[in-house]
């Protein structure tokens, strides 16, 4: 887990669905239709309700001046969702239950505890029923994604022979880590350390970076530019089988590292980078296939936008328009300073 992007996102799991994340069951038939998609209705209650929790999670003001561009982009995503559920069901895609239950789980256990996945349901005004709705949307997203890899055939050799600079990497260290939220507890991890305490163990019991600690804390291999500076200078300051003397401050909170390896600059050999190129290979492929598959469900589908409050081509215009005007006011704030100074100047 690299913590410059990892650490910053605790809200892990289901709430990394993007706009793709599917809709919640209250809303989808009350309201207004105002978008046809194909034979489906979509209303203003599930809409609203979509776009309402979107810009909370983004943390958007409606009103801001970036309102519209993300209401633009959040339709837009609901009408994908749309589109891909139809697909879903034309090629027989079927959700069980059991499917349901076992995502439910993986994603309470990303919060790392119950008490924290319902805190941030209630923070994204997100209820039982909605949460599911978004399960079933996520399952149906990966068992389709899953159709497309069945056709995907990769070559990470030929890749990896034809693009060797690309695995030339610095100096790498390989770490563990424990994140507490304050000072006083780090240090009293330390002493338990000093004392002969399990590393991993107390990782697991204490840590709060949940993706690491159930690894004992393991963050893997990780160049210097990977973390937060502090963190970076205190490990790669460190030696192998070095552990922290006193807490690392960051901005995530305390950390007490445990060095394990380094590995001077060097180019990886394939045989070391060949599961993860295959993996990067076929997600990139997918991604293409997916993009390309959206883009014909658009072009063959009937999409009807019948308020223009609705219709992601009209919200991204007046967002624009909300944008320049937003710019010319900071530039004509930005030059009566200079106005006044030339006027001071002449007198």
């Amino acid at each position: 887990m690299k913590l410059k992007r990892t650490l910053a996102l605790m809200m892990a799991g289901i709430m990394a669905f993007s706009v793709l994340a599917g809709c919640g069951s209250d809303g989808v038939n009350s309201g207004k239709t105002v978008i046809k998609v194909n034979d489906a209705s979509l209303k203003t209650g599930y809409l609203d309700g979509r776009i309402d929790q979107m810009l909370t999670i983004n943390q958007i003001k409606d009103g801001d001046a970036m309102a519209d561009y993300y209401r633009a982009q959040i339709i837009d995503g609901l009408v994908t969702t749309e589109l891909i559920r139809q697909e879903a069901d034309r090629r027989n895609i079927k959700i069980t239950d059991k499917d349901i239950e076992a995502l439910r789980k993986k994603s309470i256990k990303s919060y790392g505890s119950e008490e924290n996945f319902k805190s941030a349901m209630e923070k994204y005004k997100i209820n039982d029923d909605q949460f599911d709705e978004m399960l079933k949307e996520q399952l149906r997203y990966e068992k389709l994604t899953d159709q497309l890899k069945k056709d995907i055939k990769v070559d990470p050799e030929k890749y990896y022979n034809e693009n060797k600079d690309q695995f030339n990497v610095g100096e790498q260290v390989k770490a563990s880590h424990i994140l507490v939220k304050d000072e006083a507890k780090a240090k009293e991890l330390i002493k338990k350390l000093n004392d002969g305490g399990d590393f991993a163990k107390l990782a697991k019991e204490n840590s709060e970076d949940t993706a690491s600690a159930e690894k004992g804390g393991e963050l893997g291999y990780f160049s210097k530019d990977a973390m937060v500076a502090e963190f970076a200078d205190a490990a790669f300051a460190m030696n192998p089988g070095d552990i922290s003397t006193e807490p690392v401050k960051t901005q995530y909170g305390y950390h007490i590292i445990k060095v394990e390896d380094k590995k001077e600059p060097h180019q990886q050999s394939y045989d070391e980078v060949k599961a993860d190129l295959t993996k990067q290979l076929q997600e990139s492929e997918v991604k293409t296939k997916l993009q390309e598959l959206v883009a014909k469900l658009k072009k063959d589908a009937k999409i009807e936008y019948l308020d223009d409050n609705y219709n992601p081509d009209k919200l991204m215009k007046k967002a624009q328009k909300q944008m320049e005007k937003q710019q010319q006011k900071s530039a004509a704030q930005s030059s009566a300073p200079a106005a006044q100074e030339t006027s001071a100047a002449a007198k």
